[in-house]
């Protein structure tokens, strides 16, 4: 995996690559279709003044029995504990999605998944 695989060069949105090869956007592949990885948090951008969304992938939703309410998703059989928030800025901007350590690690051995982060910063120093 190089640094161009995943992060900032890499989106969450399905693309259809010059020779007709689709590429879904819950699956992190590189161009030979060599198979990276599982998103399973999901972005989308909208073409209108609407802020982006997050969305947790259906199969981790499903494999821990999450339910929605609005910003939180919460797990019914546990109490309504809360599993994932997003944090969002003063103008509604998603910044953060928290997710609890404990149920993303039983779904990543579940799924003999490893867990792979990258993070991109740019300083604010004037020029």
């Amino acid at each position: 995996m190089g640094w161009d695989s995943i992060g900032i060069g890499y989106d969450s949105i399905p693309w259809l690559y010059e020779n007709d090869k689709y590429f879904a956007s819950d699956i992190c592949t590189d161009l030979e279709d060599l198979f990276l990885g599982l998103c399973l948090i999901l972005r989308q951008e909208m073409e209108s003044p609407e802020p982006t969304e997050l969305f947790l992938h259906q199969d981790f939703v499903l494999a821990l029995g999450l339910k929605r309410e609005v910003d939180t998703w919460v797990r019914p059989a546990e109490g309504y504990i809360e599993v994932v928030h997003i944090k969002r800025n003063a103008e509604g901007i998603p910044v953060c999605l928290e997710v609890r350590a404990e149920h993303l690690k039983d779904y990543l051995c579940a799924r003999k998944m490893a867990l792979c982060v990258t993070s991109y910063r740019v300083s604010s120093m004037p020029l």
